[in-house]
């Protein structure tokens, strides 16, 4: 899909349906996306994207976002992995699977509490009823995350390294024919690596999504 569509969260998808019936995109009976090739690389989301691609006009589909600045419950750059937690500081989204990791609860409270929201009576009772130690938590842009163990951390700075050691092997090898495309013909050509660059830091979805206290890499600081 180049510098288009990657792929989006269906949590949030507005429909104009007038518009959508003119257009057809709902007559179908079984569309190929629904077998698509590669959904192992990106699920339903993946299907989603393909789906979009097949039964939406061009120009009609707007994504609001392709989430490359996300970050997990450790404050870790995570992207769209599915993971327990999801923040957007770009436009203050924030995703939390708190019923499924209870875990989540002193996280997403200070959270509220931070930006300054506990001052609805519902809230601050939430915010009382989990409050935590604040040295439990650190703080960045607008956000708090879990602070992680040493070896975590270790873990982390490793992983992303590796990826942008690997990112840079693709970049002047793999793909150096769309490098060069977009060099000779210039702007008018869109960018097929431009999601690709955002994404050099992203951590894999093993290690994004990993839980709080029961962490492959031993329990985080309480």
């Amino acid at each position: 899909y180049g510098s288009f569509v990657p792929f989006f969260d269906d949590h949030f998808l507005i429909l104009n349906i007038a518009l959508c019936a003119q257009h057809g995109v709902f007559d179908y009976d079984k569309p190929k996306a629904y077998t698509a090739r590669f959904a192992e690389y990106g699920g339903i989301h993946y299907i989603l994207t393909a789906l979009m691609d097949e039964r939406v006009p061009p120009g009609l589909f707007h994504p609001y976002t392709h989430l490359e600045d996300c970050v997990n419950h450790f404050g870790e750059k995570s992207g769209y992995s599915l993971v327990p937690w999801q923040f957007q500081p770009r436009y203050a989204f924030l995703h939390a699977n708190c019923a499924q990791e209870p875990d989540l609860h002193p996280l997403r409270a200070e959270m509220l509490r931070r930006r300054g929201l506990d001052q609805y009576p519902a809230v601050r009772e939430y915010c009382d009823g989990y409050g935590s130690p604040p040295e439990k938590f650190g703080h960045r842009e607008g956000y708090v995350y879990y602070r992680r163990t040493v070896r975590e951390s270790a873990t982390v700075r490793f992983s992303v390294g590796q990826r942008r050691l690997y990112h840079r092997f693709l970049r002047v090898f793999k793909y150096r024919r769309a490098t060069r495309l977009k060099r000779e013909i210039g702007p008018e050509r869109p960018d097929a690596l431009i999601y690709f660059d955002r994404y050099r830091d992203i951590l894999p979805l093993e290690l994004a999504s990993r839980r709080h206290r029961t962490s492959t890499f031993g329990s985080s600081e309480e």
